[in-house]
């Protein structure tokens, strides 16, 4: 069985993410993961930042770093819900795997 997810290119090789800390390239990564098996047809998915934090072996305040930097650069979405009228909050996430042309320039 072949394991794979997909991951853009168009990301990825551009000049903004090549900038990023590597903690913040690697959560990107393992977002997409999460996005490819978890999102609805939308695309927004949840996940906690201690699950973040535990799978990536990083500190839950690298992990809330890591989201504003890729928020920042328009890699990341994320909202917070409510449920239970608001009584629970959890925050989703939608992975950027389309950037527009003119919004990146690729690495050379």
């Amino acid at each position: 069985m072949y394991n794979a997810f997909p991951v853009s290119h168009q990301v990825v090789e551009s000049v903004e993410f090549v900038k990023l800390p590597m903690i913040t390239k690697y959560l990107y990564i393992y977002l997409s993961k999460l996005s490819n098996r978890y999102a609805d047809k939308n695309g927004w998915f949840w996940v906690s930042n201690k699950t973040l934090a535990d799978n990536i072996n990083a500190t839950t305040r690298s992990i809330i770093r890591a989201k504003k930097q890729l928020k920042e650069n328009g890699f990341l979405e994320y909202k917070v819900i409510t449920f239970d009228s608001g009584s629970l909050k959890a925050t989703i996430y939608r992975i950027n795997h389309y950037l527009s042309i003119n919004q990146y320039s690729k690495v050379t």
